[in-house]
């Protein structure tokens, strides 16, 4: 086997194994976000689930999952402005969070090659949610900039859906 074939094959593999640990990754986020307090701040807590998500930010585009680490980035700057604020999250800000956190799985479901069978791929194709505060019938116009063709999200939210945003 050539240096290049053998280094091909370790990024398969690689891939393989990246692909195969996403639905654990995603439950182990699930599983940190519901356990979060209904009544107090936790540093420790956001520390957990901010590096959790921050990884997926880095490592989706890496592996080939670029809608993956658009929409992970935009939780995590929606956690980091709840951390700013030191601000237990409320009602509408976990409802957010729920729809984001269904977001990641579809971007799974949608980065996944035909040929790889993921328990979770299985179920049926997916698009991403409208905007979080379902005041637009599609996705958020805000993540897109002027400067961005239409259907390149960016990972900025619109100022509806984001106040103090300027999309």
């Amino acid at each position: 086997m050539t240096d290049l074939a053998d280094f091909e094959a370790k990024l398969k593999l690689l891939n393989a194994a990246y692909i195969a640990d996403l639905p654990d990754r995603l439950q182990q986020i699930e599983q940190e976000w519901g356990q979060w307090p209904l009544d107090a701040w936790d540093d420790e807590r956001f520390q957990t689930l901010h590096r959790m998500v921050h990884s997926l930010t880095g490592s989706g585009k890496t592996f080939g999952f670029a809608l993956l680490s658009e929409v992970a980035r935009t939780l995590e700057e929606y956690l980091k402005s709840l951390a700013q604020a030191k601000s237990v999250p409320g009602e509408e800000q976990r409802k957010r969070i729920k729809i984001l956190l269904e977001n990641l799985h579809q971007a799974i479901r949608q980065g996944l090659p035909r040929s790889v069978s993921v328990a979770e791929n299985a179920v049926r194709p997916a698009r991403i949610q409208p905007c979080v505060v379902a005041h637009l019938p599609q996705p958020c116009p805000g993540r897109l900039s002027p400067n961005r063709k239409p259907g390149k999200p960016s990972n900025r939210c619109c100022p509806t859906c984001w106040p103090g945003r300027d999309g």
